[in-house]
């Protein structure tokens, strides 16, 4: 009998136990020899959370809590002092941590491979992969009532953030390297920034949390991995109850970014023009340069193509008169995508040309790609096959 099954199923009433499960030390919530698959078993807990997170009117805790507790009451567990913490920081990582990561994640804890492999013991964890995961049902009931140790949660949020830097290597000879680790731990990161915002932080707790959070969500807007929506909604929240203005603008146009991408192109409309308002309160031009060329993007996305070439135009001067010109490379590059669309491929050509020179310039390789297979669309377009076909085969190699 599948232990969970037995547990989730039951009907209200007096707890019954498997005699097994009555031993000290044993597997009371879960069994690594199931003869379900993980995917079952969480398709059996979204169906029924309700149900089985529920406290029966008698006070008596229903059948999953119960073996959840019982586990965290065996032998095994108060033999390990540091598996009850370790358990809860794990409970934060909804994919978990690579094995061979948590000696760097955790310094704190001094033996992470012999508490990992007790908690294994006991079933609260299982391994997917070289992860180690929680299940959703233990995660909800552990972090609600046994909380991580802040000690060892600073060293998760500094393990975190460290990772959420490697952004910056975008356009860099490393950006294969970051891609691959960012895209395997965006959902952990964007998990410990979300719970970081969600306590509510003073003001002198977050010099490097918004930060963080930005770079989480420019890793989801450049490579559509993830989804940090919760994420940026939560820090908006936060940095507008402590009046940081400037992150709050930047949380706002990111939010914009992702309603974009999401396809909600009238609530994008209003984090748009939000950002621009908080943008132009600090006099931050740089901001309401890039408002602008996301106005013009999303008009060009409700086929107002006049209205957006003329938005992402009054972007392309904006970045040129302070010099940036790898920002109005990119508006050119959008402007020659509106041209394309409209059938205009022999226009966008040249554009082409102009924004990957520049884009080359200043070494973004990954741009440099990006022009190429816009370029490849449009000798499509113009029936160029050959040459189409050669443009692509460069960018796929800078992309690899």
């Amino acid at each position: 009998m599948d232990p969970y099954c037995s547990t989730s199923r039951r009907q209200a009433g007096p707890i019954a136990l498997d005699a097994r499960w009555t031993v000290p030390g044993d597997q009371p919530h879960g069994s690594s020899g199931s003869a379900y698959a993980v995917a079952d078993l969480l398709q059996a807990y979204e169906t029924e959370k309700t149900l089985l997170l529920q406290i029966e009117g008698s006070g008596r805790l229903i059948s999953l809590e119960a073996s959840i507790q019982l586990s965290l009451n065996s032998h095994t567990m108060q033999d390990n002092p540091e598996a009850p913490n370790l358990l809860s920081l794990l409970c934060l990582l909804p994919y978990g941590p690579d094995v061979s990561s948590l000696p760097r994640m955790l310094p704190s804890l001094k033996n992470t491979r012999g508490t990992s492999l007790a908690l294994l013991g006991v079933a609260f964890l299982f391994n997917d992969k070289g992860r180690l995961r929680v299940l959703s049902p233990t995660r909800d009931f552990v972090l609600e009532h046994h909380p991580p140790d802040n000690a060892c949660l600073t060293d998760m949020r500094s393990y975190s953030m460290h990772m959420a830097a490697d952004v910056d290597k975008f356009g860099t000879e490393d950006f294969a390297q970051a891609v691959n680790l960012l895209s395997a731990e965006v959902g952990n990161i964007s998990a410990v920034l979300l719970h970081f915002w969600k306590s509510a932080p003073n003001w002198d707790e977050l010099e490097e949390f918004p930060l963080a959070t930005m770079q989480v969500a420019d890793f989801t807007y450049q490579t559509y991995y993830g989804d940090c929506m919760a994420l940026l909604t939560e820090a908006s929240k936060q940095l507008e109850l402590v009046g940081s203005s400037g992150s709050k603008a930047e949380c706002t146009w990111f939010m914009g970014e992702m309603l974009h991408m999401q396809g909600n192109i009238h609530q994008a409309i209003k984090k748009f023009n939000e950002a621009n308002t908080y943008f132009e309160m600090r006099e931050d031009q740089v901001g309401v340069a890039r408002c602008a060329w996301s106005m013009g993007n999303l008009l060009d996305d409700l086929n107002e193509h006049d209205e957006a070439i003329a938005k992402v135009e009054e972007a392309k001067a904006a970045f040129a008169s302070f010099n940036d010109y790898h920002s109005a490379a990119r508006c050119t590059q959008s402007i020659s995508e509106i041209y394309r669309l409209l059938s205009r491929c022999s226009e966008a050509v040249p554009l082409l040309l102009e924004a990957k020179a520049a884009i080359e310039v200043g070494g973004d390789r990954r741009g440099v790609a990006s022009c190429m297979q816009d370029m490849a669309q449009v000798l499509l377009g113009l029936s160029k096959y050959e040459d189409a076909l050669f443009e692509l085969e460069a960018a796929k190699e800078i992309f690899e």
